[in-house]
């Protein structure tokens, strides 16, 4: 398992929630969390996964890049079947590894593995 994780949120409500499961969880010692802009990242890591709008995604996509090490992976989620060619392309520097969708409510959402 992993022995330290980095949790960005862009959204400042979010690292009282992080923190309280990690908590609740029994891993808030393993477990950084920041709103820093993902741009501020300097450290690479062997796993990132991201879970936002499809939009944000395409818009941080050179960032998300660049925090993957070299073999790592990069897991993307949020996203609608519709939206995934783009999102695709936006991270066309990674190879897509696997797509797994999931139907919801009318809507079939999207988890994409790169690396």
């Amino acid at each position: 398992g992993a022995t330290q994780v980095l949790a960005i949120d862009i959204d400042t409500a979010a690292p009282d929630v992080t923190v309280g499961n990690a908590q609740a969880n029994g891993v808030a010692e393993f477990i950084e969390v920041s709103t820093d802009p993902l741009g501020d990242v300097t450290e690479t890591f062997d796993v990132v996964v991201a879970n936002m709008l499809a939009s944000t995604l395409i818009e941080l996509a050179p960032a998300l890049i660049g925090v993957v090490r070299p073999r790592g992976r990069l897991v993307i989620s949020g996203i609608l079947d519709l939206q995934m060619q783009s999102v695709v392309e936006a991270l066309q520097p990674l190879e897509l590894l696997t797509t797994r969708e999931r139907e919801a409510v009318e809507q079939t959402w999207v988890v994409l593995t790169f690396g």
